[in-house]
């Protein structure tokens, strides 16, 4: 008979043994709980072990109950202390939440006579976070120069009016340059044509940022066009992916600084709306990508300082939206809001229909002939294969590519400016003042040379299918307010003129600040808060006149009556 072994068995087990005892164990524990759900549904009552307690044979007995009670009143104290503690807790969080709320009316009442104080631009006008905002008022503080960003092919849907407005009523010192940026996405003529209608108002020049792919050493071009030969001599244009007018816009900036003579660099601040292109500006300006930059807005959120030289320096603003504009619809199509975080993009698409001729959106997209904007989202999504279940189009999805393609250029439209009535004459003095200090007239004509005749024209150009668009609903509302300005400002100053004529005295002061005031107030966009004040209290002294007129006529029964008798 062998020997057994003394070492202790392994307790390694085959593992169709070990999966077999896993199985058996589930099946139990599962046939428990049947039988559990069974009996309780039966309302039978499961036999609980009661607890016999400490045996009085037991010899240390007294001993082990005087420590047991001893843990129940400790374990009794614990829990009345956390209990006084959790309510410490929520009175102390009520009267931190409660000075938070003071703090928040505080800061809100303040914001509010900031804003009343700074002719109105409030928090509750832009849509952006509160940051954003405090961001741009200091860019406004700090700024010696501010450069407005806006799209060559809709620059009356990019101005912002509040921003004009504000710098016109509180910084009457601070310089506003217009940039029309994305100049490479317009005709030659029309870009000439809005040049010739913004530079009537502030000195504007023409800008199309470097759009090449390394980090460093971005090329600017300057004037580098040729001639092809062939029959019609036509010129053939290559505008490339270098920036273009960087060197008018720095001339321009360093005039100033010279006329000004100003011992430190000039503070140049980027303001404009969201995806406009004002941190592409200062990457080219600086040869180099130093700020982030995305076709998405919202990619810069705090105010960013660079150095260009020791003359100029660069104060880099988000893009803020102001609520006062014609909703996310208008926000969706200059790509200020991401498309993203529509509701319903089929709005926005709507009003693309509405202003570009159906034939060029035909052209531009690829698609077949449609009837109607709903139509026009059925074919967009049959082609792009934007489908729901069952065959049925996407009609949001595609509507989202709609306006994708229109906010990078594939529709490439553009607008035209709006003819003036007459208002030419009137910011004459002003223009030419401002013109002074920058000096110009001479980088304007160095402008034509350097940028604009690099421009595709729609007269040489076959490449290009040129989209020209109905003017923005912004636009409409910016000439209509204009309009209520000038017929305002016509009645206050008949008016005026009467109370001239009866005061000489008048007339000598009405001289100088006056004048300038007036011209200020009568460029686009600037409301005149001193008229509006003064219409309102002619609109008050004649509804009073009328009321005492009325009460005249009424008659005086013990008054009139004694008089007849």
């Amino acid at each position: 008979m062998p020997k057994k072994s003394k070492k202790s068995k392994s307790k390694r087990v085959p593992l169709r043994r070990k999966h077999r005892i896993i199985k058996k164990v589930a099946e139990h524990a599962k046939k428990k709980k049947k039988e559990l759900r069974k009996d309780k549904l039966a309302g039978k009552v499961q036999p609980r072990t009661k607890d016999p307690g400490i045996p009085s044979s037991y010899p240390f007995k007294a001993e082990l109950m005087r420590e047991l009670e001893f843990n129940r009143e400790r374990d009794r104290l614990k829990k009345e202390r956390r209990k006084a503690e959790n309510k410490l807790r929520r009175e102390e969080n009520m009267r931190d939440l409660q000075q938070t709320a003071e703090t928040r009316s505080r800061d809100f009442e303040e914001d509010s006579r900031r804003a009343e104080s700074s002719g109105g631009l409030s928090n509750g006008d832009v849509d952006n976070t509160k940051g954003f905002y405090k961001a741009f008022n200091k860019v406004v503080e700090y700024a010696d120069v501010l450069i407005q960003v806006l799209d060559a092919r809709d620059p009356l849907g990019c101005r912002c009016t509040e921003v004009e407005r504000l710098l016109a009523t509180k910084h009457p010192n601070k310089k506003l340059v217009l940039l029309l940026n994305k100049a490479d996405l317009v005709p030659r003529e029309v870009l000439q044509k809005w040049l010739k209608y913004l530079r009537s108002e502030h000195p504007t020049l023409a800008f199309k940022c470097s759009t090449q792919k390394q980090a460093r050493n971005l090329s600017q071009k300057q004037a580098n066009f040729s001639k092809a030969g062939g029959a019609g001599g036509q010129e053939k244009f290559n505008v490339g992916t270098e920036s273009l007018g960087a060197k008018s816009l720095l001339q321009l900036l360093k005039n100033y600084a010279r006329n000004q003579n100003m011992k430190t660099a000039v503070t140049v601040g980027v303001i404009g709306l969201p995806n406009v292109g004002k941190s592409s500006l200062i990457n080219s300006l600086l040869r180099s990508k130093s700020v982030a930059v995305g076709s998405t807005p919202g990619v810069t959120t705090n105010i960013q300082e660079v150095n260009l030289d020791k003359h100029v320096k660069l104060l880099d603003c988000p893009g803020i939206v102001f609520s006062s504009r014609q909703g996310e619809v208008r926000n969706a199509l200059l790509n200020a809001v991401k498309i993203e975080k529509l509701e319903d993009p089929r709005e926005a698409v709507y009003e693309i229909v509405g202003r570009v001729p159906r034939n060029q959106l035909m052209k531009a997209l690829k698609i077949t002939t449609f009837n109607g904007p709903d139509h026009f989202l059925e074919v967009v999504a049959q082609t792009r294969g934007k489908l729901l279940k069952g065959g049925i189009s996407d009609t949001k999805a595609a509507a989202r590519l709609i306006l994708q393609d229109w906010n990078v250029g594939k529709i490439p439209f553009f607008t035209s400016p709006p003819e003036r009535e007459g208002k030419e004459h009137e910011a004459v003095q002003v223009v030419n003042s401002w013109g002074q200090e920058f000096d110009a007239e001479s980088i304007y004509k160095d402008e034509e040379l350097s940028l604009i005749a690099q421009l595709e024209s729609m007269k040489t150009t076959t490449s290009t299918p040129w989209v020209e668009a109905k003017q923005s609903p912004a636009a409409d509302v910016l000439q209509s307010e204009e309009a209520m300005v000038e017929e305002d400002a016509g009645e206050s100053s008949s008016s005026e003129g009467e109370d001239m004529d009866e005061d000489p005295s008048a007339q000598d002061g009405a001289s100088g600040t006056h004048r300038q005031n007036k011209i200020l107030y009568s460029h686009e966009g600037v409301v005149n808060p001193k008229l509006a004040r003064s219409l309102k209290k002619k609109a008050k002294k004649a509804k009073k006149a009328k009321k005492a007129m009325m009460e005249t006529d009424d008659y005086d029964f013990e008054e009139d009556w004694g008089m007849e008798s």
